[in-house]
């Protein structure tokens, strides 16, 4: 007797916290038929299109901050001493919080596809029973 379940759904979350506000994030993959060829392609090409996306997210941001920092090196160049260095703790948090979210959308990603990959892994040692 086969089994074979016609759809898997696989999520991954990461709570974020960021510039916007804080929330939770999910990824789904769905590979269809599980346990075949055909659903870790699916995976795979739902795993790449979510990477291009967060790529293309934190590269936008990036290309923002990097537009901040410099205005913000016309602006320290005329504010008082006192005022510059709360100007530069408030950038450098915002850096920072752009390589965390970074980070965390990678390994939502990661996790994601490896939860996928060991739920076809299993379907496919235990899609026939003698």
């Amino acid at each position: 007797m086969k089994t074979n379940p016609s759809i898997a759904i696989i999520c991954s979350r990461y709570d974020a916290c960021s510039a916007r506000g804080s929330g939770v994030e999910y990824l789904w993959l769905i590979a269809h038929p599980v346990g075949t060829v055909q659903g870790g392609q699916d995976v795979i090409r739902q795993v790449k299109a979510a990477t291009d996306e967060v790529d293309k997210d934190i590269s936008v941001r990036n290309t923002s901050l990097q537009t901040e920092r410099k205005l913000l090196q016309v602006r320290l160049a005329v504010i008082s001493p006192q005022f510059r260095a709360k100007e530069i703790k408030d950038f450098d948090a915002k850096q920072k919080n752009l390589q965390d979210l970074s980070r965390q959308k990678q390994a939502m990603i990661q996790t994601g596809f490896i939860k996928a990959r060991s739920h076809i892994c299993y379907c496919l040692s235990h899609s026939s029973v003698s």
